[in-house]
């Protein structure tokens, strides 16, 4: 595997293919409307990147920053890909990109209710295998809560809140509620 990222804004014909990713592999609820991804990329800030093998594309990233903080905020690889150790690769390549940061994401809650429970717990498991450890906060964005794991020490209210301040503004931030809600 030789993994490479590119920025959105450079990913010429595979524009389509991110977009298209994102918008299936997250249910309606959970996602900022694509457009604000790619802007916000566009005025430096946040990365939506394009993963590729080679000339394969295997799938996209947005990562968030702020000061020493990456938020993975969306991963997804290509449904045909999947199984075959890229989403390990790309954490570990993502590891390595943000190496002085704390990094950290949201995972749906193992809601044993939930009909899709058994993918969470696979989820959860794998990001654990990746490295990741669950973190004492839950972050909630546009009504939905999220539990919260990552490398580094723990992300703190004020922290998030600059972070996403940083990247939509006061005005989307609130409009999507996202917040970190303690313990």
């Amino acid at each position: 595997m030789s993994l490479s990222f590119v920025e959105y804004k450079n990913a010429a014909s595979e524009k389509k293919k991110v977009r298209k990713l994102y918008l299936g592999a997250f249910p309606k609820e959970e996602r900022v409307p694509f457009m604000l991804l790619a802007a916000r990329e566009k005025k430096g800030n946040g990365e939506l990147l394009e993963i590729k093998d080679g000339d394969t594309f295997v799938g996209m990233v947005s990562v968030l920053r702020y000061k020493d903080l990456a938020y993975i905020f969306y991963l997804a690889i290509d449904d045909g890909l999947r199984g075959r150790g890229y989403g390990s690769s790309v954490l570990s390549s993502l590891k390595e990109r943000y190496r002085d940061c704390r990094i950290f994401l949201a995972r749906e809650q193992l809601d044993k209710d939930a009909d899709n429970y058994e993918q969470r717990v696979s989820r959860h498991r794998f990001y654990q295998k990746n490295g990741l450890v669950d973190f004492p906060c839950k972050i909630t964005e546009q009504g939905v809560v999220f539990d919260v794991m990552g490398i580094g020490d723990d992300v703190k209210a004020e922290e998030y809140d600059a972070l996403i301040t940083r990247w939509a503004g006061r005005f989307f931030r609130k409009l999507f509620d996202m917040r970190i809600i303690e313990g």
